[in-house]
């Protein structure tokens, strides 16, 4: 059985973590249109007719651009 001390040792291990930044940015703007310096837009998530992904600006609070909310 563990004394408290030895219990509290071993809760403070440290974890090995590698995370690559260049990857998760292009992550995070992978959906997203620049609107100013610092400021961001989500981009629609809708399909257009020949195939390729809507560039439109996304209703706030929605996913979608006014034309692919009405389907």
């Amino acid at each position: 059985m563990l004394t408290r001390a030895q219990s509290k040792q071993s809760k403070n291990q440290e974890l090995d973590v590698t995370i690559d930044f260049d990857e998760a940015s292009k992550a995070w703007l992978a959906n997203k249109v620049r609107v100013g310096p610092g400021c961001y837009r989500y981009t629609c998530i809708g399909i257009t007719k020949t195939g390729q992904p809507c560039k439109r600006v996304a209703i706030q609070g929605q996913d979608c651009c006014p034309i692919h909310t009405q389907k």
